[in-house]
């Protein structure tokens, strides 16, 4: 691919679409220029367009949604905004895996999309969740400022938008190690139904999907040691087998004449948390709780 050295995008009001589009560009091309404006001469001039230009084709540069024809639509209904196909043709150059395309474009990506293309994502909606579209459309001068340079507060809702994604990008690829760091913990796992962490990763999705795994004990930076239940999927708070009722919400001495552990010191009222001071003490809890 050419090297991109001029993006125009368009001017006045912005987005969550249009910033997170010219956000990813400028991780991979730091120093490409961007340019607000609908001009059709300019827009004739530049190498990129994003969010204008009414075309959606990557061998042109141009990633436009709004034509009649859209620029496509994923396998689960969510069409493509600017942003979606802006990370589709250029994912590449930020991770290396599918997974990790999957993992920003699932969390982060197809919520603009979304929200750009008037998709709705929500069966019920008792309250309207703050979300991170209406975080960067606040960011637009409001009509009592006197300042209205809406070009210089994009790129200050751009600059908070490549923060954002510097952060997920790294998730992103500590999602894989973790992935590895898991499967050889279960493969070595020496406690049955309890799975030890001595590196605490991210594990409620991939260990969901273990069913031989019920609880997992680990330390956190306080230095003592959780015994949490696994959910029965990713998409539940639910757990595969609570800690016993007679333990919620009890502390301390309380929980310690109960489970008869020395160093036990709390079970969560909802029953999916148990803590101790020592590795030995967690995995005590842990075992009594299956006993139950």
């Amino acid at each position: 691919m050419k090297e991109i050295k001029t993006i125009a995008i368009h001017n006045s009001n912005f987005h969550a679409d249009d910033v997170f589009s010219v956000a990813i560009m400028q991780l991979i091309y730091p120093k490409v220029e961007v340019i607000r404006t609908r001009d059709e001469e300019v827009l004739k001039k530049v190498d990129m367009r994003i969010d204008v230009g009414y075309a959606y084709n990557p061998d042109t540069l141009d990633f436009d949604h709004h034509q009649p024809e859209g620029a496509g639509v994923r396998d689960n209904g969510i069409p493509y905004a600017s942003v979606g196909v802006i990370w589709k043709n250029f994912w590449k150059y930020l991770v290396k895996t599918e997974d990790e395309y999957s993992y920003l474009d699932e969390k982060l990506i197809q919520t603009i999309d979304a929200f750009d293309v008037g998709y709705e994502i929500y069966e019920t909606r008792k309250i309207n969740p703050y979300t991170l579209p209406m975080l960067i459309a606040t960011m637009n001068p409001d009509w009592q400022d006197k300042d209205q340079d809406y070009d210089k507060a994009f790129f200050k809702a751009v600059r908070l938008a490549k923060q954002i994604l510097k952060i997920e990008l790294k998730k992103a690829k500590g999602k894989t190690k973790s992935i590895k760091i898991l499967q050889s913990a279960v493969k070595k796992n020496g406690h049955g139904n309890i799975l030890v962490l001595n590196t605490l990763v991210p594990w409620k999705n991939f260990l969901s999907k273990e069913a031989k795994i019920i609880y997992v004990v680990y330390q956190v930076p306080n230095g003592s040691w959780h015994a949490q239940g696994v959910p029965v999927t990713k998409d539940t708070f639910a757990i595969k087998r609570d800690f016993p009722n007679s333990w919620g919400g009890l502390r301390d001495e309380d929980l310690v004449q109960e489970t008869g552990v020395e160093d036990a010191v709390f079970c969560h009222r909802n029953l999916f948390l148990s803590v101790a001071k020592s590795k030995k003490g967690a995995i005590r809890l842990a075992e009594l709780a299956l006993k139950k």
